[in-house]
């Protein structure tokens, strides 16, 4: 069966703000955070031992039944949490950012998806002369949070942060994360530009030429809840961890993360010239 995609949804930074103690104290407690070694799917030497076991017991019931993680019947998602609470989790956001949010994002975290952030990265951008008076009076106009009819996507978009846990999806599937990089703004932004203008038209071409594109290395924290909402995970969480396992060829999985990414937890972030990001050759370089 062919791995279905779905399309992610990129958070937008938190409004810049003047320092305060606790944003000067960002780096420090970032160091302090990395002495917890995260729990990256990608590296089964930094799984706890109780999820090794657990992983190896359902690798072995799926082995050769499926050659896609999309197909594994894996529903356990609540034991696994159980077994990595008080454990970080190492995701990726992928993204693209002009230097200014690059910044805010170290300085400040992630923050979820609302339309407050789209139009202060709007205002931001501009003050930083990255777009013009008319450009800023289009994505203004031509966000889903202004568009008539658009409410059911606001409804099931904001309030989250889109990440991907497994760097090999940098690798196997780059069709998938490839616009959030080559475009600026995420689809809350480009796709009502794209929708009110067309992908061909003058405002079209140019949000796919601002900024660079990014990833941003997080860990997170999937105990925290703080608007009462499950984080989804697609697939599985269960599904993820076996299918790096058995090194199924869509391994890793898209998490609709219900919750701000800390500045404490952004471990870093990834342009073309980094090694992060050059290891991965399919990347979009510009």
């Amino acid at each position: 069966m062919a791995h279905r995609q779905v399309r992610l949804v990129r958070a937008i930074p938190r409004p810049f703000a003047a320092p305060s103690i606790r944003d000067n104290s960002a780096r420090l407690v970032r160091a302090y955070v990395r002495r917890m070694i995260a729990v990256d799917v990608d590296d089964p030497s930094t799984w706890p031992a109780p999820v090794r076991e657990w992983v190896t017991e359902r690798a072995d019931a799926h082995r050769g039944t499926t050659e896609y993680t999309s197909d594994l019947k894996i529903y356990e998602d609540q034991d696994l949490l159980g077994l990595l609470q008080g454990h970080l989790l190492r995701a990726y956001h992928c993204t693209r950012l002009l230097d200014h949010e690059r910044t805010m994002i170290l300085d400040q975290g992630l923050r979820p998806l609302n339309a407050e952030l789209v139009t202060e990265r709007i205002r931001r951008a501009h003050e930083a002369d990255a777009i013009t008076d008319r450009e800023r009076q289009a994505f203004e106009a031509g966000h889903q949070f202004v568009i008539k009819g658009w409410e059911e996507r606001v409804r099931i978009t904001e309030r989250q942060v889109c990440l991907v846990f497994s760097s090999k999806i940098f690798d196997e599937h780059v069709h998938g994360i490839e616009p959030f990089l080559s475009t600026w703004g995420g689809e809350a932004i480009y796709f009502g530009v794209d929708a009110e203008f067309g992908e061909a038209s003058e405002h079209g071409k140019r949000i796919r030429t601002i900024g660079r594109p990014s990833i941003v290395v997080a860990d997170v924290d999937l105990s925290a809840r703080p608007f009462g909402a499950e984080h989804y995970i697609a697939p599985s969480l269960g599904a993820c961890f076996v299918g790096i396992h058995l090194g199924l060829k869509d391994a890793g999985a898209e998490i609709f993360y219900r919750a701000p990414v800390p500045a404490a937890n952004i471990v870093d972030i990834w342009h073309p010239g980094a090694p992060g990001y050059d290891r991965h050759v399919r990347l979009p370089q510009r």
